[in-house]
């Protein structure tokens, strides 16, 4: 069988086993150290308690709990919020209708909506403060304009490794720094690229997504197709505009990205943009370990390689990525684990199972999740209501009363009583959070 090196998986410390492995090599689903980390910290965990988010070190100590939410560390920087007062501009320049200007005797455009609210100040384009009578009716503004609304609200700045604050309280979203060290905002109504130091980078967007492989996808406010920008030298370069046949472009994953048409068929591009795999698929995930899942049907499974060549056939009900040469996949209505062969290669057939990372992997038994080994033996019985693969050698789970941390021994390091954090419903919504989840550690 044909195996691919993916170079979007440069971060994975170790070779893998492809077709063959060294005596001395893991086994698939094996191994002594992190294989997924995504730049996550292996010093502090984020926690929320008590409607305050803060950080536990490895062993469960509290080091700080002084936020009103707090993500994971990547790459040594955390999004943190704090309730602040603030002053957001927002800009209205699309047309919303027309009138007779009778007074000079010309059609005149109607710009923005005017909402009556004492909180926002409106300006046009020149700076020049609207009143009431500038405004038509205190409903539509005749130029152009934008308006500045303070409120006191929760924004979110960024933390260093040592719970510093960098990057000051500002921002409405935050999100995680990628390798490349560059993190996307949202303020103003627009997103936005920034160093570590805080500096923004290239322009505002409406929309932009998070860095994968150095290359991220761009949208302006002013137009309607993507554009594939790529980070160099502190200024970004567009290698590509999107074919407008297509929509909803993925981030790249071992040199492909995952687009989408108008009547939602799933397909694949290049980084030069061109068609790398036909857009006949009903579902597909990202490619890693040189596969990637698919449906043509949404209920027949198989996987593929990068060039769209059926490697194992359209067989199962359900499945995930290869994350270590292992996938778990639906057969009937259990969840084994396969190999690249297709053949499975874990004892045991779960309720639900997900991906294997530092030897364990989380499957539900009988109503609750444990982990498992890559023997299929219980190396923490299943005893929670939901748990999450191991990152950096702490796992999340959620206990019948609560959620937390517990150590590869089983051993709660950590735990509140606060209300459910995962709030997870159905096996859809444990897949739609793990694939996100996932998708950004590999990537990373």
């Amino acid at each position: 069988m044909k195996t691919l090196k993916l170079a979007g998986l440069a971060f994975i410390a170790l070779a893998l086993c492809t077709v063959s492995c060294k005596k001395d090599d893991p086994k698939p689903g094996e191994s002594g150290s992190s294989l997924l980390t995504g730049g996550r910290s292996n010093k502090y965990w984020p926690i929320h308690e008590a409607n305050k988010g803060g950080y536990i070190d490895k062993d469960g100590n509290v080091k700080t709990l002084e936020f009103e939410f707090a993500q994971h560390f990547s790459y040594d920087m955390a999004a943190v919020s704090k309730t602040r007062e603030i002053t957001e501009k927002t800009e209205y320049n699309d047309v919303v209708s027309t009138f007779w200007d009778y007074n000079n005797s010309k059609e005149t455009e109607y710009y923005g909506y005017y909402r009556n609210n004492d909180n926002i100040k409106h300006y046009n384009k020149n700076g020049d403060n609207l009143n009431d009578s500038d405004l038509y009716d205190n409903y539509y503004i005749l130029v152009p304009y934008y308006t500045e609304e303070t409120s006191t609200t929760e924004v979110y700045g960024y933390i260093n490794h040592n719970l510093e604050p960098v990057i000051d309280y500002k921002y409405r979203e935050a999100y995680e720094f990628s390798k490349n060290g560059l993190a996307l905002t949202y303020s103003n109504g627009k997103v936005q690229y920034i160093d570590k130091q805080g500096v923004n980078i290239g322009d505002t967007y409406s929309y932009a997504s998070e860095f994968y492989d150095n290359l991220a996808f761009v949208r302006e406010s002013n137009e309607d197709s993507y554009k594939c920008i790529e980070y160099k030298g502190n200024t970004f370069n567009v290698k590509f505009t999107l074919n407008s046949d297509f929509r909803y472009p993925n981030s790249f994953h071992g040199g492909l990205s995952h687009v989408e048409t108008e009547d939602y068929k799933i397909g694949f591009i290049n980084k030069e943009g061109a068609i790398a795999i036909p857009a006949i698929y009903e579902e597909a995930g990202s490619f890693n370990d040189g596969l990637t899942y698919f449906t043509k049907n949404g209920s027949d499974y198989g996987f593929m390689d990068s060039e769209g060549n059926v490697i194992i056939e359209p067989s199962y009900s359900d499945a995930w990525q290869f994350v270590n040469e292992l996938a778990p996949v639906k057969q009937g209505n259990k969840w084994i684990f396969i190999n690249k062969e297709g053949n499975q290669a874990v004892d045991g057939r779960y309720e639900y199972a997900m991906w294997f990372n530092e030897g364990l992997a989380p499957v539900l038994e009988d109503g609750y999740w444990g982990f498992i080994n890559t023997k299929g033996e219980y190396s923490i019985n299943p005893q929670f209501k939901y748990a999450y693969p191991f990152i950096n050698g702490l796992a999340e789970v959620e206990f019948s009363n609560g959620w937390g941390y517990i150590n590869k021994e089983g051993k709660t390091v950590w735990k509140t009583e606060s209300s459910l954090y995962f709030n997870l419903k159905s096996a859809k919504d444990i897949k739609a959070k793990g694939m996100a989840t996932l998708k950004r550690l590999l990537a990373k």
